[in-house]
């Protein structure tokens, strides 16, 4: 008899523990069930990662694209006050960002764009590139350019100065050469005329061409200038925007004594529309070769 309660007894304990395995919340109240129970986005199982919330995700356009795997697109908002506010691209690198901005912005070809410094600050993570523009393959030198671009790749600030060009402004130097106008030996008798500087036998001067490795512009070396102080000279084709027009000019650099200097010459003297005011334009001196506008003629 003894044998059969304990038989029953311990069947009825394994059934309620059967019980309790099978249900275990059952035994929770619901207040305490609630509490205990982790958050979805919180989880720290193996392979759940919290869920993005909607204050992390990425800010910009660029970041965006960029994790789509998009094609560029520039992303842009114009308006008057505020001309330069908006410029994105997805996977273009900031130069070419800075390039495909002056082409909308300032309606300038691509060739017409030349790179002359760029730089980054690690700090504010600011990008700053300088252009200067060429017609033709020659130099405008008062054609610049400045894009500031912000570290999600946005233009923030620009400033241009370029000439907007037309068809035959590329040939302007072609025409010049064919009609036998151009002489950089005059225009450098021409410059040391208009700064008081004797030349003696100036029909002696030698003018070398010869081509910029770099670049593979062509200029020419002036030697044989019949003046001690100027022993040689470079002088280049170029460009400069006067009154609206575009001039064709001579670069002329040379160390007279030791100390530097770069002028623009006129091509055509007197030949030119009134608003053309001068036939050597700048002189500059010394170091850091600093900008005076010349008082000749």
């Amino acid at each position: 008899m003894l044998s059969v309660r304990l038989t029953l007894l311990v069947t009825l304990a394994l059934t309620a523990c059967s019980v309790v395995d099978a249900h275990p919340m059952k035994w929770m109240s619901s207040s305490s069930s609630k509490s205990n129970r982790m958050p979805k986005s919180e989880s720290m199982d193996a392979g759940i990662l919290p869920q993005t919330k909607s204050w992390e995700k990425p800010l910009s356009a660029v970041n965006i694209a960029a994790t789509q795997g998009s094609k560029p697109e520039l992303v842009r908002e114009f308006n008057e006050e505020h001309p330069a506010h908006d410029w994105g691209t997805d996977d273009a690198t900031k130069h070419n960002l800075a390039i495909a901005f002056l082409k909308e912005k300032c309606n300038i070809p691509k060739d017409e764009l030349v790179l002359s410094n760029s730089h980054a600050s690690n700090s504010m993570g600011m990008y700053n590139a300088y252009f200067y523009q060429e017609i033709g393959g020659v130099k405008v030198v008062n054609g610049d350019a400045h894009v500031n671009i912000n570290k999600v790749g946005h233009v923030r600030a620009f400033s241009d100065s370029f000439y907007k060009t037309t068809k035959n402004d590329h040939f302007i130097w072609m025409r010049l050469f064919a009609e036998g106008k151009v002489a950089p030996s005059e225009a450098f008798v021409r410059l040391l005329k208009s700064i008081k500087v004797p030349v003696n036998k100036p029909d002696r001067i030698i003018a070398t061409l010869a081509a910029d490795p770099n670049t593979k512009q062509t200029y020419y070396t002036l030697t044989e200038t019949g003046n001690p102080q100027f022993k040689e000279a470079i002088v280049e084709q170029r460009f400069i925007v006067d009154a609206g027009k575009l001039v064709p000019i001579w670069e002329i650099r040379a160390k007279p004594n030791g100390r530097a200097f770069t002028a623009w010459v006129k091509v055509e003297v007197g030949k030119l529309p009134i608003g053309y005011t001068k036939d050597v334009y700048f002189i500059d001196h010394g170091k850091g070769m600093k900008k005076s506008q010349s008082a000749y003629h």
